[in-house]
Order: structure tokens, then sequence, then C-alpha cells
């Protein structure tokens, strides 16, 4: 005949959703974000008026407006290529950094015109000039294009 099993299970916790928001109003209470909302809450009043008063300034207003074009124009890119971009210029920046600590003196004319033979950085300087030629093409139309 078979022994009966010593197994107790692990119990399930029980927590409630009253639990976890009382876990969260502790943190926010010991971090003092509770504190900081009350106090600006009490507040808004002023502050809304300090905000809008700088908001209505020109400098205000063509700040939202930059902040419109910027933000349509990041619509626009391809979240791929933009992040190809801004990691290859990271990286540049990175290297070129390491390359103005390791060296006390600059490379001769020979010496940057045989980097020209890397093929790294003839498709930098393509990519570059295709930069700012498009750029200049946009620059020469008097009607912006979207």
């Amino acid at each position: 005949m078979a022994k009966p099993l010593r197994y107790t299970p692990t119990p399930v916790p029980t927590d409630t959703a009253h639990d976890d928001l009382q876990r969260l109003l502790e943190t926010l209470h010991e971090r003092g974000v509770l504190r900081l909302l009350t106090n600006l809450s009490a507040q808004s009043h002023d502050v809304a008026e300090v905000a809008l008063k700088q908001i209505n300034t020109p400098h205000g207003r063509d700040a939202f407006a930059n902040l419109a074009v910027i933000v349509k124009a990041l619509g626009k890119v391809d979240p791929e290529a933009l992040e190809k971009l801004l990691t290859g210029a990271d990286k540049g920046v990175q290297a070129a950094v390491e390359t103005l600590e390791d060296s006390s003196e600059p490379k001769g004319a020979f010496a940057l015109m045989g980097k020209l033979y890397d093929p790294d950085v003839r498709r930098g300087f393509d990519a570059l000039l295709t930069l700012v030629q498009t750029l200049g093409q946009h620059l020469g139309d008097p009607r912006p294009k979207s």
C-alpha cells in the first residue's frame, strides 16, 4: 500500500487591488511624490498663471510652433533609419573623442588622404554629401516640400 505524501503546496499570493493600491500610495508617500502633487494642486492656479504668461510671449509661441514642426518632421522619419543614423553618429563621436585623446600631434595631409581608401570613410562622405545636396535642393526651392 502507498504511503501518504507529506506535501504542502506553496500558498498563492492573495493580494487584492486594495493591497496593491496601498503599497503604491506608501511608495509615493515615501518618495515625496504625494507631497509634491498636493502642493502643486494647491497652487495650481498660480502655476497655470505663470505658465500661461510664459506661453503667451513671442518666444513661447515660437517654441510651441517649433515643437510642432519637430514633432511633425519626426513623424515622417522611418524609426529604423533614424536609429541607424543616430547610432552611427553616437559611435562616430565616441571614436572621434578617442582619436583626439590618443594622439598628441594631428595627422598629416597624406595620412588623412590615405583614409579615403577606407570604404567606410567613402560611405560616410557619400552619405554626408547626399544629405548636404538634398538640403541644398530643398533650401533652393521657394516652395517647401512636405
